[in-house]
């Protein structure tokens, strides 16, 4: 039985960072579309409003969740929490102090500039470091609560995968200045990167993060869900910047490379660290495989062009990021399950 303190806790958390985070990566599109098509006039425009207002109500819930932990009566359960909860809040205050920092640099530099810039850098690690710390949290719930071991899909688990599916599209906006290649000025430093690059990223940022959900969550499906919502929020995305004179291209098909990926993963296989791998290097050849056919039917098939260069070294790195992502779970699950 979960007591009060704890469940209003839990959705307190949830509902602030799920609606924070999402505010922020959708805000973010919404500013490198803004700075195209009107160029940058002040700090209080619309898209930065929607970004800072996610960071802010992150940071309202992340308050309240310190100061509600204090009522847990378990003392390793509120260390716990409180060490979640912490992290987000740190991460938080990060992002604040790099608002001001972000609007010098391009005060300075102006409009010329790049995503990879060190203050945007700064932003969407620290946003990514709030998403991790919400997996965290909400697994840390699934099992205090025993929904771990329901057998079944519950609005708990949901919410989990759906933050997994937004820290990808958090991940995907290092990558933004490929999807708004089309309106982007010829001048800008994007145009002179490899076009392989553009895959490359998402194929290593998805073999982390499906890795790392397969370990803490290793229900069937899980990797084919993430992927749908991540395609959801991106579709969605495009549509919806569409209408402005600048618009960023429709996200990759991610979901079959997933569905292969959980089909291989399908028994249970958190220890199992070799299939892991096996499963990565399947999902990087059908991810290839399907964008080749899908990008040149709308027009972006530049980003499709590879060869066995570039394929060995985004399998390399992919694997890779599938041995730290999961390293990391399993450590995540030994803390959690301690």
């Amino acid at each position: 039985m979960v007591s009060k303190k704890l469940f209003w806790l839990h959705e307190l958390v949830d509902f602030t960072l799920l609606t924070g985070t999402l505010l922020g990566v959708c805000g973010t599109y919404w500013d490198i579309q803004y700075h195209i098509d009107f160029g940058r006039d002040s700090f209080w425009i619309n898209p930065h409003l929607m970004v800072y207002g996610g960071v802010v109500l992150v940071f309202a819930g992340s308050l309240l969740g310190l100061w509600n932990v204090r009522k847990i009566a378990d003392k390793k359960l509120r260390r716990r929490l409180s060490w979640a909860v912490g992290v987000i809040f740190v991460a938080v205050i990060s992002q604040i102090l790099a608002a001001p920092i972000d609007d010098l640099w391009h005060r300075i530099f102006g409009l010329d500039i790049t995503v990879w810039s060190p203050p945007h850098v700064l932003l969407l690690l620290t946003g990514f470091l709030i998403a991790l710390s919400f997996i965290y949290f909400q697994r840390l719930y699934l099992h205090v609560t025993r929904l771990d071991r329901v057998g079944r899909f519950t609005s708990d688990e949901f919410k989990l995968e759906l933050m997994f599916a937004i820290a990808l599209v958090g991940l995907s906006i290092f990558v933004a200045e490929y999807e708004y290649f089309r309106t982007i000025p010829g001048y800008h430093i994007s145009h002179q990167r490899p076009n392989f690059l553009y895959l490359s990223i998402l194929a290593v940022q998805f073999s982390f993060m499906l890795t790392l959900a397969k370990v803490l969550v290793n229900n069937k499906g899980v990797a084919t869900r993430i992927a749908a919502l991540y395609f959801i929020i991106r579709f969605a995305l495009s549509l919806i910047l569409f209408s402005g004179d600048s618009w960023p291209i429709f996200p990759p098909l991610v979901i079959p490379a997933a569905m292969f990926y959980d089909y291989l993963l399908s028994k249970n296989s958190a220890e199992n660290l070799k299939r892991f791998l096996r499963a990565t290097a399947v999902f990087v050849f059908v991810f290839y495989l399907v964008q080749n056919i899908y990008l040149p039917q709308l027009g972006i098939g530049r980003f499709a062009e590879m060869d066995i260069a570039v394929l060995v070294f985004t399998l390399a790195f992919s694997l890779c990021a599938a041995l730290v992502a999961y390293k990391a779970g399993r450590r995540i699950l030994k803390h959690v399950n301690s």
